[in-house]
């Protein structure tokens, strides 16, 4: 039977004085990124994942700011920031989150990272370094979604991809197409267990097509052609490494993330454990408990 504690999900109702209180930093003249913060001390910045939203991060937000100051980011195009007609690229989302840390004077960072907000982080440390980074919190991210052409297929399982070019692109014009809010929902369904509550789900659905389909889909593109091994291999932080047996990434490249970097640990979400590539949302508690207890070693 699943862990009761992992169908406990965050109510979208929770929290709603953070969820009013956005504010907003400029990362461009014409591009503002929507924050939820909370809390003082040592920063952590939350980064979600490809088309998800600071909004469902605010549980975490609200309880780790009893020790840490918090902010939770909603990428460009994403949530309630700005959504321009340009920069939908990985490398344009790290010089935004470069924007909001040199903005907001931070140092001795925590960066956390889902999914996508995963290779943002990559993408940030390859082009400004470790320099204010204290440690990272990396969650159900592979190193690269497509395989290289000629890719070995031992290498395949260590980098986690999950779709061949033609699928990838295949995925990407459904959504810039007529039926790309319906093919959201097919998406994020195959990334949820069968016990993720239908009102979550819904809610989860919505926050998603806060950001249009079409930006989506072109930011989509430049997310799954990369190989981010070699950057991984470079990390020099201590970093907590998350993967879930349920996951559509699958968790035995989380663990070879975590063996890419020399100063690593790697927990793994059992599938009934919320263990699913929405874990953060399944299981909270579990996650909250895992991120506090490296925080307080690191």
């Amino acid at each position: 039977m699943p862990n009761n504690d992992a169908v406990s999900t965050p109510r979208h109702s929770a929290n709603s004085q953070l969820q009013q209180n956005v504010r907003y930093v400029q990362a461009e003249p014409d591009v503002h990124l929507g924050v939820i913060e909370s809390g003082e001390g040592r920063p952590i910045v939350i980064l979600p994942g490809w088309s998800q939203t600071a909004n469902q991060w605010v549980e975490y937000v609200a309880d780790l700011s009893a020790s840490y100051r918090v902010l939770a980011i909603d990428m460009r195009g994403h949530g309630t920031s700005s959504k321009p007609a340009h920069g939908y690229r990985i490398s344009r989302l790290a010089a935004d989150l470069q924007a909001v840390l040199t903005s907001e004077g931070l140092e001795e960072i925590t960066l956390v990272g889902h999914s996508m907000g995963c290779a943002v982080i990559w993408s940030y440390l390859e082009l400004f370094g470790s320099s204010k980074v204290k440690n990272l919190v990396l969650i159900d991210q592979t190193p690269a979604l497509v395989a290289e052409p000629g890719e070995l297929i031992s290498d395949e399982a260590k980098i986690g991809s999950i779709f061949s070019s033609e699928e990838a692109l295949q995925l990407i014009q459904g959504l810039r197409g007529p039926e790309g809010a319906a093919l959201t929902s097919r998406l994020l369904k195959s990334m949820t267990s069968h016990v993720f509550p239908a009102d979550d789900f819904q809610w989860l659905v919505a926050e998603n097509l806060l950001m249009p389909r079409d930006l989506a889909g072109r930011l989509l593109y430049d997310h799954v052609f990369k190989n981010w091994t070699d950057v991984i291999r470079r990390i020099d932080v201590p970093t907590l490494v998350i993967g879930a047996q349920a996951s559509i990434a699958p968790w035995q490249a989380m663990t070879a993330v975590g063996e890419m970097i020399s100063q690593s640990e790697t927990f793994i979400f059992d599938a009934d454990d919320g263990g699913s590539h929405f874990a953060f949302l399944e299981n909270p508690k579990k996650l909250l408990d895992l991120i506090k207890d490296f925080l307080e070693r690191n």
